[in-house]
């Protein structure tokens, strides 16, 4: 997936640094097949809990609090 992302990228002429197109990537693979920006959240081995209300309200518990 990371290649093609990286592929598309090359044939629009996107000329980013590599730690920036990294992320670019990042960010689109995790709209595309994750959850988002909800992905870095649980990632987190210090979040315990993530509840959404709506897209404005989201409540996450970090080691139990």
């Amino acid at each position: 997936m990371e290649s093609h992302v990286s592929d598309m990228m090359k044939q629009e002429g996107q000329t980013l640094p590599l730690a920036e197109r990294a992320s670019v990537i990042t960010v689109i693979i995790n709209e595309a097949v994750g959850l988002g920006p909800l992905e870095r959240l649980i990632g987190n081995p210090i979040i315990t809990e993530i509840m959404v209300n709506g897209p404005d309200e989201v409540y996450v518990e970090r080691r139990g609090r």
